[in-house]
C-alpha cells in the first residue's frame, strides 16, 4: 500500500514539473513586447526642445521586421499637444529583439509642478504588451527665480500671485498654516517682466506679531522686496534675464 502512495505522489509530482515547464516554455516564446521602463524622467530647460530615445523590447526573434503601433494615452497624459512628437509606429528589425522610439519634448506651457507624457504599446491578436511608459516633464533653468517669504506669525492669511507681462497667472501660492515661520520656492521664468502681488487677509501686511518680508531673487541678484505693514495687499513689478 505505502509503494502505491509512493508511485502515485511520484506520477503527480512529474505531472506538476512538466505542467510547469510548458508554461514556462510558453511564456518565453510568446509575443511580447515592453518599454524598457515604465518611467521616464524628461527635464527640459527654460525655451528649449529635447528629444529622448527609448527602447522596446521583444520575447522572441523573427527573421523578418516587425512594426507595432503605439499611441498617447490622452486621459492620463497632461502635456500640452503641442508640445510633443510621438511616433506612431515602432519597428523592431529582423533577427533583432530592439527597436528604438525617438520622443520629442518642447518647453511649452510647462507647469511648475510639471507635466506627464504616457505612451501605449498598442495589443493586438496574439500579440502581449508590457504597460504603458510615463514621461515625468519638468522645466529647468540654469538660473531660477527663488521666491522667499518670511511669515509675520499667521501665515494662513497670506496668499501671493506672479502673472507675466500679457497677465496671464504663471505661479500661485498659499493656505499654508499659522506658525509656519517661512516659505522658499525656486521657478523657472522665461525672459520678461512679470508682476509678484501678495494679499493678507486681516490687513496688516505681514507685520503682527512681528514684521515679515517677501524677497525674490535671481542667481543671488534682489530682484524685488517688501516688507511687513503693507495692508490688504502689495504688487511689485520684477524682470526676468536668462
Amino acid at each position: 500500500m505505502k509503494n502505491l502512495k509512493y508511485i502515485f505522489l511520484l506520477a503527480i509530482s512529474a505531472f506538476i514539473l512538466n505542467g510547469c515547464s510548458e508554461e514556462e516554455e510558453d511564456r518565453s516564446s510568446a509575443n511580447y513586447i515592453t518599454f524598457e521602463t515604465s518611467t521616464f524622467d524628461f527635464p527640459i530647460n527654460v525655451g528649449t526642445t529635447v528629444t529622448g530615445e527609448i527602447k522596446i523590447f521583444s520575447a522572441i526573434i523573427t527573421g523578418s521586421a516587425r512594426t507595432f503601433d503605439i499611441s498617447v494615452n490622452l486621459e492620463a497624459t497632461t502635456a500640452d499637444p503641442v508640445s510633443y512628437i510621438v511616433p506612431t509606429t515602432v519597428t523592431i528589425p529582423a533577427n533583432s529583439s530592439e527597436g528604438m522610439i525617438e520622443v520629442t519634448v518642447s518647453d511649452v506651457n510647462i507647469g511648475l509642478l510639471g507635466e506627464t507624457l504616457v505612451i501605449d504599446l498598442i495589443p493586438t491578436s496574439g500579440l502581449y504588451v508590457g504597460e504603458a511608459i510615463t514621461f515625468n516633464i519638468s522645466q529647468v533653468c540654469d538660473f531660477p527665480v527663488v521666491l522667499d517669504i518670511l511669515f509675520d506669525g499667521y501665515a494662513s492669511e497670506s496668499y501671493y500671485e506672479i502673472s507675466n507681462a500679457s497677465g496671464s497667472t504663471v505661479a500661485t501660492g498659499g493656505d499654508w498654516e499659522d506658525g509656519l515661520p517661512s516659505f522658499s520656492k525656486s521657478l523657472c521664468l522665461a525672459d520678461g517682466t512679470y508682476t509678484f502681488t501678495i494679499t493678507d487677509s486681516w490687513g496688516d501686511g505681514l507685520s503682527y506679531p512681528a514684521n515679515g518680508s517677501a524677497t525674490i531673487t535671481q542667481n543671488g541678484i534682489e530682484l524685488a522686496t517688501v516688507s511687513g505693514d503693507f495692508g490688504l495687499e502689495h504688487s511689485m513689478d520684477f524682470t526676468v534675464s536668462n
